[in-house]
């Protein structure tokens, strides 16, 4: 987990500065947000901000959250990954470090508990979070810059599917929250 803020703008147009666990629960906290300001989802957002749990995140965004307008979500989600994305990278320098020895490798996104399902995120993720370490990597100074295309720290580049077990020191598995 990475704790950063974020400042934005909700549904009915109020400025919001928040403080956040995981790109995960931001994302969620946001999505409902988008919704009208009423005492159930006031109630939803603070239920997101009281928890941790990835899983857990990702149930309560699928709530019935009232006013949220999917099509206008589905049209901006990608983009408030990334910013979320980018937000905690650079409000957490070690974590940004780890991210920029990952050289050129590819991302997957899977989730262990649930093997060969995917959906919209399993593609999308990867490719939001190359985007970010390339454009961190452009803005980092040059001591901590590894050219892309550079093998990792231990190694040759790699790309790794499936179920996770172990990890050795040459592999990086990235969690979506």
């Amino acid at each position: 987990k990475r704790p950063f803020e974020v400042t934005f703008r909700s549904g009915n147009g109020d400025i919001i500065t928040s403080g956040f666990h995981s790109v995960e629960q931001a994302f969620q906290a946001l999505k409902v947000a988008m919704g009208d300001k009423d005492e159930w989802n006031t109630q939803l957002y603070n239920e997101i901000l009281k928890t941790t749990s990835g899983a857990k995140l990702k149930s309560l965004g699928k709530q019935d959250i009232h006013g949220f307008n999917s099509a206008s979500w589905d049209g901006v989600s990608e983009k408030i990954m990334k910013e979320l994305i980018t937000a905690s990278y650079e409000q957490n320098p070690a974590a940004l470090k780890r991210l920029l020895e990952t050289g050129d490798a590819t991302f997957t996104h899977t989730n262990p508990q649930r093997p060969g399902v995917t959906d919209v995120w399993t593609t999308k993720f990867p490719k939001i979070l190359a985007e970010v370490r390339d454009e961190l990597r452009a803005k980092a100074p040059p001591s901590a810059q590894l050219p892309a295309g550079a093998p990792t720290e231990a190694g040759a580049r790699k790309t790794y599917t499936g179920k996770i077990t172990e990890l050795e020191d040459n592999q990086v598995f990235v969690f979506g929250s």
